[in-house]
């Protein structure tokens, strides 16, 4: 058992409700339902139609969204672009209702499984790859120096944001050729082809024994379906081997599905927090009788009690997010690396004529009351993302910094200094912040 630990009474991500009345693609409370009926014509205004009557009704700032001639635009997305709020919406969105299905309840997307990012020295990294991805079978391993997309420098690519363009359409079959420096003088360059990829929603799952004290330490990469399976084999893991304390690590986590966030959240919590709120969810004035909570549930033997330390980056995002705040009333909550991206708030996939809408419809809140934070969770302890070490590797910066917190309350003597946030390549798929190539 962890060791009591609590502070009781003390969300570039996407996060979608998945509720006894709501599904993805929309469902029923009391017989009325939460997405318009889809058109019965798919010409382009009918259409376009759709996307303005659904910003003027459900959508959360539907009072701050301009009024405009939606005839008049080429596409959907054109009429969602010229409706959000922008001074706070920086997440809605339309997809191809294929690409959406696929990534949340599959938790599979077309890319080559790599990411990309930019160390605090500076240099472009590889920072995450998915296994059995078009990257992992290439050779590619995090840590690896970016050197070349096609051909083209990568300081080139980045000051231009060439990004897409040389990543290519998410087709099967779409190439790229990356060339990288690696560990020990090792460089080449290897040709990705696009293929369907699976995310694995526990990335990492390990017991650390540090300075004679066990350690839980998992890596959420999203939150989708395919979530529950796998926590309960690292929680089994957790339990059998008497973890004293558990770290989460979701640097690269941008959200996902909000009810595998509350499960997790049950996992994590012992049985004290069984049925109290882990969030609650407030919609425009003209839809409050949406308004609703989410409750911890009863998950079996206790496994926590303990003190959770949260690695988290810019790019941890929604349901994320939504599962930090969520615990907070309930246990003692730490956070090492850097400030979240910053979005308490969710959507809806509503389903027209083979796309989907995914617009803002809703704010999250814990069972405190607290919420809002655009401009992301602070953290306990600044940490660098220690990008030439593999993730789960205690000498890995964050990881370092975290199991320092966990053994000793508080943070290391040296901290990451301030300074200019790392880059991180827009993530293309379904969405910016759902899945990365």
């Amino acid at each position: 058992m962890w060791k009591v630990r609590r502070a009781i009474a003390a969300f570039g991500g996407l996060l979608l409700v998945t509720l006894p009345f709501a599904g993805c693609g929309g469902g029923s409370r009391a017989g009325t339902t939460i997405c318009p009926a889809a058109p019965a014509a798919c010409d382009a205004v009918s259409q376009n139609r759709y996307v303005y009557d659904l910003m003027k009704d459900l959508y959360f700032w539907a009072d701050m969204s301009p009024v405009i001639d939606y005839a008049s635009y080429a596409t959907p997305a054109s009429v969602l672009s010229a409706m959000v709020y922008t001074p706070k919406d920086r997440w809605s969105y339309i997809s191809s209702a294929t690409a959406y299905t696929s990534i949340f309840a599959q938790g599979k997307y077309i890319g080559y499984g790599v990411g990309f990012k930019q160390g605090s020295d500076a240099v472009w990294r590889v920072y995450i790859v998915y296994p059995g991805s078009p990257a992992d079978v290439a050779g590619l391993r995090r840590g690896y120096a970016l050197t070349s997309l096609n051909g083209v420098p990568v300081a080139q690519v980045a000051a231009q944001n060439l990004w897409n363009a040389e990543f290519g359409a998410d087709v099967p079959g779409v190439q790229m050729s990356v060339g990288y420096s690696g560990a020990a003088a090792v460089a080449g360059n290897v040709t990705l082809t696009k293929s369907v990829v699976t995310v694995p929603p526990v990335y990492d799952a390990r017991v650390i024994y540090f300075e004679g004290t066990a350690v839980g330490y998992v890596s959420f990469t999203m939150f989708s379906d395919l979530t529950a399976t796998a926590v309960d084999e690292a929680f089994s893991r957790f339990q059998r081997a008497g973890i004293q304390d558990l770290i989460v690590d979701l640097r690269y986590n941008s959200g996902g599905l909000l009810n595998p966030a509350a499960y997790i959240a049950g996992r994590i919590t012992d049985d004290h927090a069984a049925g109290a709120v882990f969030n609650r969810y407030r919609h425009n004035a003209a839809h409050h009788w949406l308004d609703g909570l989410i409750r911890f549930s009863a998950t079996g033997p206790a496994t926590s009690g303990g003190r959770v330390i949260f690695i988290t980056t810019g790019s941890t995002a929604s349901a994320s997010e939504s599962l930090i705040n969520g615990l907070k009333p309930f246990m003692d909550v730490a956070l090492v690396g850097s400030k979240t991206h910053g979005k308490p708030a969710g959507m809806y996939g509503c389903y027209f004529c083979g796309n989907v809408i995914a617009a803002i419809a809703f704010e999250l809140e814990n069972a405190n009351g607290q919420g809002g934070y655009y401009g992301g969770i602070g953290v306990t302890c600044a940490a660098d993302d220690g990008l030439t070490v593999p993730l789960g590797d205690p000498a890995e910066s964050s990881l370092k910094a975290a199991l320092y917190y966990a053994i000793n309350g508080s943070c290391p003597p040296a901290t990451q200094k301030p300074g200019v946030p790392p880059a991180v390549v827009p993530l293309t798929g379904i969405h910016g912040e759902a899945a990365a190539f």
